[in-house]
């Protein structure tokens, strides 16, 4: 099976192998995770039956790695692209098919657009819907497992804890700025016992395009109000960086239950990311502010929850405003446990929190066992 990998940086662009597989930019195998735009960059990926290839020998299939947000990526731009013009010359000869994958959303309008024959696209995401359409795969958070070798044993650190208690019940990284997570933000610092209790940041200047004032963040999210003090957002100097391909184990192990804020929170749509995947690393309880059946998924993945001792039923309400509510409820009732109690608690969920450990390498061989399969299926 020919595959031509092509991304989008500031046209579409084929691209170039290193042996066999194609080359990831910014990919280096001693620590960074694979590019999540690319499934193949995956060291344990089973490439035996795909030639990679670096020009059109038909047939072949034109796999389209979209880096971008699905509005950057319309129409005229693809249409004025003489890569594009040379591949749908060849899907409409029948010497090529396209696959369009992209780990942030479903790729179907944009096939429609460009008038493609359905029956000859296929569209992977890593945003899972009910559209049998699509296929669903995972590749966003399953990559931590590629960095459990990265030299911090994190089931040694979770064991030598035990006798000690940590600073905070709580911890909440946030990225960029989003409703759910100003409002769960607010309601932290609107409550002194909670806030005292919990080690919270947004990442704002990290990252250019993101609000860096607390006016700029109010005229965002229109007129939201929010009140960010300097120690709640954290500059490129400080020891707490955000790196999504690296865990700080210092700040993690310092706190028993994360509040794990998600990309998304409202719609009927289900995007998990690294933010989740996180805990199953570092050993961690979490309550998921993310969409409605979010935990569901997590569990369907073979994943384990808390529901004995959080309230979970918080993932079944699809009102947006009763879920937050319900979450704020949990968070207020564990805030209410001393640091002994929260700490017998959190050693309670031992078995869980193994078991999530253990079970990521098993969801990593499944996710690209399943891609792999995806693949064969497809004829051209």
């Amino acid at each position: 099976m020919n595959i031509l990998c092509i991304r989008y940086t500031n046209k579409l662009e084929i691209m170039k192998t290193v042996g066999a597989v194609p080359a990831v930019l910014e990919y280096n195998l001693n620590w960074q995770w694979p590019d999540k735009n690319l499934p193949f960059s995956y060291p344990e990926f089973n490439k035996s039956g795909f030639n990679f290839i670096e020009k059109n020998e038909d047939p072949y299939i034109a796999f389209f790695a979209l880096k971008l947000f699905e509005k950057s990526l319309t129409q005229k731009l693809f249409e004025d692209d003489d890569l594009w013009k040379i591949i749908k010359r060849d899907f409409d000869n029948n010497k090529c098919k396209i696959i369009f994958y992209s780990p942030d959303f479903d790729a179907t309008r944009l096939a429609k657009n460009l008038k493609l024959e359905k029956s000859k696209v296929k569209i992977i995401s890593g945003e899972f819907t009910d559209n049998k359409d699509v296929y669903f795969c995972e590749f966003n958070g399953m990559s931590y497992y590629n960095i459990l070798d990265g030299g911090v044993n994190y089931e040694k650190l979770f064991e030598s804890m035990s006798c000690y208690y940590r600073d905070y019940h709580f911890l909440s990284l946030n990225h960029s700025v989003k409703k759910h997570r100003i409002e769960l933000f607010n309601f932290i610092n609107k409550n002194e016992e909670i806030r005292s209790k919990t080690k919270s940041n947004f990442f704002s200047r990290t990252i250019t395009h993101f609000p860096q004032t607390e006016d700029e963040v109010r005229n965002k999210l229109s007129g939201l109000e929010i009140k960010l003090m300097d120690s709640d957002l954290i500059d490129d100097q400080d020891t707490i960086h955000f790196d999504k391909s690296r865990i700080n184990p210092i700040i993690e192990y310092n706190s028993y239950v994360n509040l794990t804020t998600e990309t998304g929170f409202e719609g009927n749509k289900i995007y998990l990311t690294e933010k989740l995947f996180r805990n199953f690393v570092t050993f961690k309880p979490f309550i998921l502010i993310g969409q409605a059946k979010s935990l569901k998924r997590v569990k369907d993945w073979g994943f384990k929850t808390f529901g004995e001792w959080f309230d979970e039923s918080y993932d079944e309400i699809k009102d947006e405003n009763k879920r937050l509510d319900m979450i704020k409820k949990n968070i207020l009732k564990l805030s209410k446990l001393s640091k002994k109690e929260i700490h017998i608690l959190y050693y309670e969920m031992e078995e869980v929190l193994r078991h999530n450990y253990k079970h990521l390498k098993v969801h990593y061989k499944n996710q690209l066992k399943e891609f792999r399969n995806f693949l064969l299926k497809v004829e051209v």
